[in-house]
């Protein structure tokens, strides 16, 4: 089984994010597996964990939720298509290739946090031996201009 997260870059352009069988660590910390330096992710936000028949993701205690379909999730099972939101960030679930066609969210967010604008880019997800890298050229702000160490009041974990 393979098994992708897909989002897109402010400028529209697609992404996708393998994730490896075992456990997954989402959030704001260098350490996390997958790195998104934005205020709306905690420092360990959520962790994926992928076992050859499913996928479960596990809200770990962030403040400001994770959401699977709109729906604020501790734990979930993930398939195919679902969307995935880590504080203001929503991916794509794919499994296998499904679903082939994968459309940028809508802008508008049903979530109950306030979206940001922003674009991320591999460097700023930690992703650098990952995926591919995005050329300087397409005007995707670096991960230095994300605010990473200002402290956040609802997470206690230094």
């Amino acid at each position: 089984m393979t098994m992708n997260l897909i989002f897109f870059t402010k400028g529209g352009k697609r992404k996708n994010i393998a994730i490896d069988e075992g456990v997954t660590i989402v959030g704001r910390r260098p350490d996390c597996d997958i790195r998104i330096p934005l205020l709306y992710v905690s420092r360990k936000h959520c962790r994926i964990i992928r076992q050859e028949e499913k996928t479960i993701v596990q809200d770990l205690g962030s403040a400001n939720g994770t959401f699977l379909n709109n729906e604020r999730i501790m734990e979930a099972v993930i398939g195919p298509g679902d969307r995935l939101g880590v504080g203001s960030v929503m991916f794509t679930v794919q499994i296998d290739g499904q679903p082939e066609d994968v459309e940028p969210p809508a802008r508008r967010s049903t979530a109950k946090v306030a979206p940001e604008e922003f674009a991320l880019t591999d460097s700023a997800l930690g992703l650098s031996g990952i995926s591919e890298t995005m050329s300087a050229e397409e005007g995707i702000p670096s991960a230095d201009s994300f605010p990473e160490d200002e402290p956040d009041p609802d997470d206690s974990a230094p």
